[in-house]
């Protein structure tokens, strides 16, 4: 295996979560780890404001990607016609490149393909949504929704290698009747979709702005050059 042979040579190895890193472990236990959190740019969302009142959903993805073609499917299947129901005037808007094989695929939802700004359909949307079944590494459509100030649900896997707390920072559900409510809810209750958005975007300042992962890159790769300085 390429990995194998190369991660164990390398002065230094990347990841963004502790899951990664046990994987690349498993492949090659010598390899020298550093885990560097996913940054994004906080600045760039500062004009999204307070989540929407309309009963709107989006989800930001490259939906070529299996995982999300696989979670949006699931999502619409099992999930969306329960949402509904409770809210007839419902919309979800998928953004992102292969949408379109969504557009029109239930009452509510468009498909905007690939978009240069994602920033006017966050400040559409009333809740950010991420229900992923499979994929790896940090799941930056959900960074993007915390950094937005928007309150965001998830599964599990949509929050790996994140510290978030679940109920506080983000909702994390992965049975899909309570997913439904848990949507529903977050909909409905001003007071509850203002409580997470804005500790997702205190958790996305603390821990997932660029500034952040700069840091620690520079951190990690300084510690490289010492430990090199002091073995000549």
């Amino acid at each position: 295996m390429y990995e194998k042979r190369v991660l164990p040579i390398a002065d230094l190895v990347t990841c963004p979560s502790h899951e990664d890193m046990s994987h690349i472990k498993s492949i090659a236990p010598q390899a020298n780890i550093s885990i560097i959190p996913s940054g994004i740019d906080l600045q760039r969302y500062d004009g999204v404001g307070s989540p929407s009142k309309s009963p709107t959903m989006a989800m930001i993805a490259d939906y070529s990607y299996r995982p999300n073609r696989e979670g949006m499917d699931w999502f619409l299947e099992h999930i969306y016609p329960a949402v509904c129901k409770a809210n007839p005037n419902v919309k979800l808007y998928l953004v992102g490149k292969s949408s379109g094989r969504f557009d029109n695929a239930a009452s509510g939802v468009i498909a905007t393909g690939y978009v240069d700004d994602v920033v006017p359909y966050l400040r559409l949307a009333r809740v950010v949504i991420a229900p992923l079944l499979t994929g790896g590494g940090i799941k930056m459509k959900v960074v993007e929704g915390m950094a937005a100030s928007r309150p965001v649900i998830t599964t599990p896997i949509g929050v790996e290698g994140l510290k978030a707390v679940p109920g506080r920072d983000v909702i994390v559900q992965s049975e899909p009747a309570v997913f439904a409510s848990e949507l529903v809810r977050l909909i409905r209750a001003d007071s509850e979709a203002e409580y997470i958005a804005s500790n997702a975007y205190l958790f996305a300042s603390k821990f997932l702005s660029s500034d952040t992962a700069g840091r620690t890159y520079y951190e990690a790769l300084n510690t490289v050059v010492r430990g090199r300085e002091y073995s000549d």
